[in-house]
């Protein structure tokens, strides 16, 4: 995953990428048209649906070869994100997923850190901001934002102590770059990720275990101190406390111009659109939609922001449905991994205000293995009634493997262990 971050980006490696995802995505359907499994999850449809409907804009776009570039990024993101959810579908093994985005974040500030770049952006009195291997600063907080999502979800998945340490690191380190890189969205988005975390994710635990709130506190404390030191020490802290200057009321004006120009585009053409990353030649002054709200109303129209949001929020849908039709007797570090994927959707939505995420590998391959882990546990429910409904004979329920198809256990009467 952190290799196509970079390598799409060369034409070369593009045709390779597509042509093998397409291949790889008939073999997979092939295979599956034997086991008579070809239903695709519903919520696929509706990402499918932005792909096909941002083409009917194709005759009347002004810079064509640029609408053909970003049509086919968000149509080989379509293929890798239907293999990610046919490969998290087969295996129920998400952490696999998590670990790549833990890896390729702590490589991007690594690098940082590696070069000096990061200790001098965060150096008191510092002026610059780091990116990293990235293009932009902004690029290289939001990877590590979706870095420190992956930090908690393997937090809770893996529970020994050298691990929690190691993470912990991980932790500090994303945190640094991230602040390093000078994004506000990103630093907001922190917090917003532990509010989520804590209420989604950790809400139940407190209500039977009143002690972790005491630890929840202590963490919020602590990132209270690290906030002050930031607001004080960094260049960070000086973008957000400058509220009255002269650089922030023209950047605020520039952004108040960027969402009148976004709503004069989208009332040009409300319901297609006028086409894929149009938005700077039909706005006529060089503006860049930089957010899914500016960009894809105009771009995409009305089909295309109602599609891509019903993909996201049927993600949601799909963990809930599973979380309620499971068995009682599910473990509860499985209903903490559907959790997740609530806060993956509003993280998504939240990135969608200050980054354009429709067309970005990292929050839809994010938001494709959650899909595909609600539909393994969907079918394992199913293979659990399905058992239960055998008269006297033996039950048999699915259990996940990594790197193979998921096999059968034989598991005695009576006992529910190892049903998730």
């Amino acid at each position: 995953m952190f290799a196509l971050q970079f390598l799409t980006q060369i034409e070369g490696i593009q045709r390779v990428v597509t042509f093998g995802s397409i291949g790889v995505l008939l073999a997979s359907a092939l295979a599956k048209l034997r086991a008579r499994d070809l239903r695709p999850p519903a919520e696929l449809l509706f990402y499918l649906g932005l792909v096909l409907s941002s083409l009917v804009a194709l005759p009347w776009v002004v810079d064509e070869p640029l609408f053909l570039r970003y049509w086919r990024r968000i149509a080989q993101l379509f293929v890798l994100m239907v293999l990610v959810v046919g490969i998290v579908r087969r295996t129920g093994r998400i952490e696999a997923v998590m670990t790549g985005f833990l890896v390729a974040s702590a490589a991007g500030a690594g690098y940082g850190l590696l070069t000096g770049e990061l200790m001098e952006s965060l150096s008191p009195g510092a002026m610059t901001r780091a990116s990293g291997v990235f293009d932009n600063p902004n690029g290289l907080a939001h990877v590590c934002l979706l870095g420190l999502f992956a930090t908690l979800f393997l937090w809770e998945c893996w529970r020994r102590a050298v691990v929690h340490v190691a993470l912990t690191v991980n932790a500090a380190l994303l945190v640094a770059a991230i602040v390093a890189s000078g994004s506000r969205g990103a630093f907001v988005g922190i917090v917003g990720l532990m509010v989520l975390w804590a209420w989604f994710c950790k809400l139940r635990e407190i209500r039977r275990h009143p002690s972790v709130l005491v630890g929840l506190l202590l963490v919020g404390a602590f990132f209270y101190q690290v906030s002050t030191l930031v607001l004080a020490e960094t260049f960070l802290g000086q973008r957000l406390r400058r509220s009255e200057s002269f650089e922030e009321l023209q950047e605020k004006e520039a952004r108040v111009q960027l969402f009148e120009s976004g709503w004069h585009v989208f009332k040009g053409s409300p319901l297609i659109g006028v086409g894929l990353n149009q938005f700077r030649a039909a706005t006529g002054r060089g503006l860049i939609g930089h957010a899914d709200l500016v960009e894809l109303p105009a771009t995409t129209g009305i089909v295309g922001t109602a599609l891509y949001y019903a993909f996201i929020f049927g993600v949601g849908r799909a963990a809930k449905f599973s979380m309620r039709h499971l068995p009682c007797g599910m473990a509860e570090g499985d209903r903490n991994r559907l959790a997740f994927a609530k806060v993956a959707v509003w993280l998504v939505v939240g990135l969608g205000f200050v980054t354009m995420t429709f067309w970005d590998i990292g929050p839809m391959i994010l938001l494709s293995s959650f899909l595909g882990l609600a539909y393994w546990h969907r079918g394992t429910a199913r293979w659990r009634r399905r058992s239960h409904l055998a008269p006297g004979g033996p039950q048999w329920v699915r259990t996940p493997h990594l790197l193979g198809p998921s096999s059968s256990t034989r598991v005695p009467p009576g006992n529910d262990e190892g049903a998730s």
